[in-house]
């Protein structure tokens, strides 16, 4: 039965949570278009091109393979609601942390090619963490 009271007993996503799910999808096209336009033109047009789209891609890829592997689980009955959370938090943090763990790589990568590679690249990770936010909801399945 859905009643007020149900409702202020679930809390709401966090909201930085909220605010990643809104806005990380557009971050990486914009991070992708970015690196294409980079790429064509000081790097070269393979490399500008196919890897700014390999990173979109993964992104998508990642986001679904997390959110399969976290429904798989979700069947598990062994999992509770403290472990739930756990691993949702982790999946997110830990993409958040290496996102910025291969940009700040690619920063101060020391040859130029390998350069590009890394920060072309490293919006992927975020697709994980993208696939937790969008699994939070399922917390309230657990006790």
């Amino acid at each position: 039965m859905h009643t007020r009271e149900t409702d202020e007993l679930k809390p709401q996503k966090p909201v930085a949570m909220q605010l990643f799910e809104r806005w990380v999808v557009v971050f990486v096209i914009v991070w992708s278009a970015l690196s294409v336009f980079y790429g064509v033109t000081f790097v070269g047009m393979a490399e500008g091109i196919a890897l700014p789209l390999m990173a979109l891609f993964m992104f998508f890829v990642g986001r679904w393979m997390l959110f399969v592997i976290l429904i798989v689980q979700k069947r598990n009955s062994a999992i509770s609601r403290k472990l739930w959370d756990f691993v949702i938090y982790f999946f997110w943090g830990g993409s958040i942390i290496s996102f910025f763990y291969f940009l700040v790589s690619g920063i101060f990568a020391s040859e130029e090619n390998y350069t590009y590679f890394l920060i072309a690249v490293s919006p992927f990770v975020l697709g994980p963490a993208l696939g937790a936010s969008k699994m939070w909801e399922q917390r309230f399945e657990y006790q």
